[in-house]
């Protein structure tokens, strides 16, 4: 898979995918609003009936796993995040085309990754909880480690 270059600076990745959820949310009659101060809430989303907050994770993929995507979560993120009603990770996987594939999990899915990941009998590489999302096809994703069970297609964002 050939990224832009651009693209391996986070902070430029992070923009792109900022920009190209709020057009996904503006299609979907949802207006998106940056909140002037980042307090752990990257975007929030108001629709006629309900408003919904949005920490935003944005990667490309993993330089060893052509496949595969890394999303830190930390014990802290997910506690920031829980205390708001209707928030959520938006998972953001940037594709060759330069588009995003967008996943939309509650901080309690998070939160039974890590429990999972932890009551496992597989050694733990890191502290912090990798969230990995691999790709199969154009349309299919999976969780890594295989052992966790939670599909990840049900929270993708068509």
């Amino acid at each position: 898979m050939k990224i832009d270059k651009k693209y391996f600076i986070r902070r430029n990745l992070d923009s792109f995918a900022e920009t190209e959820f709020a057009k996904f949310l503006w299609k979907k009659d949802i207006q998106p609003f940056y909140p002037f101060k980042d307090v752990g809430i990257d975007m929030i989303g108001v629709s006629r009936i309900k408003v919904e907050f949005y920490q935003l994770k944005a990667r490309n993929p993993m330089a060893k796993g052509n496949n595969i995507y890394g999303f830190p979560i930390t014990k802290k993120g997910i506690q920031k995040l829980s205390k708001l009603k209707n928030s959520f990770f938006i998972l953001c996987t940037l594709q060759p085309n330069k588009t995003f594939h967008f996943f939309k999990l509650p901080p309690v899915i998070i939160r039974e990754y890590d429990k999972q990941r932890k009551a496992s009998k597989y050694p733990k590489r890191h502290k912090t909880g990798f969230f990995k999302i691999e790709k199969i096809d154009e349309k299919t994703y999976r969780i890594r480690p295989k052992y966790i069970k939670i599909d990840i297609n049900e929270f993708r964002l068509a």
